[in-house]
């Protein structure tokens, strides 16, 4: 199982990537940088802080918390980028 959602979760990252590529929507990075910066760091970092709770309430390693807390927020971030990338967001939230 776990095998399978490392897998989607790479063919997704993947398919937008594509996307990106094909579409390339840069309107609201190259419009509004700092409001991009930001989300990056709230979409990448805050549900990171979620698990670093998580790992120290049921006591793990704390060596494996660097770990994790630096792959969800890599992977968020990257998500984030795509999707921009790509358009959805500009779908999802038009601004016009």
């Amino acid at each position: 199982m776990k095998n399978l959602i490392f897998w989607f979760v790479i063919l997704i990252l993947v398919a937008l990537l594509i996307a990106a590529l094909y579409v390339r929507d840069v309107h609201f990075i190259a419009k509004y940088p700092l409001d991009f910066l930001i989300e990056l760091l709230l979409i990448g970092f805050v549900p990171s802080f979620v698990l670093l709770i998580l790992i120290k309430t049921r006591k793990l390693a704390v060596h494996l918390a660097f770990f994790w807390v630096l792959l969800i927020s890599i992977k968020l971030v990257l998500f984030h980028v795509f999707a921009e990338l790509a358009g959805i967001y500009t779908l999802y939230f038009p601004r016009y």
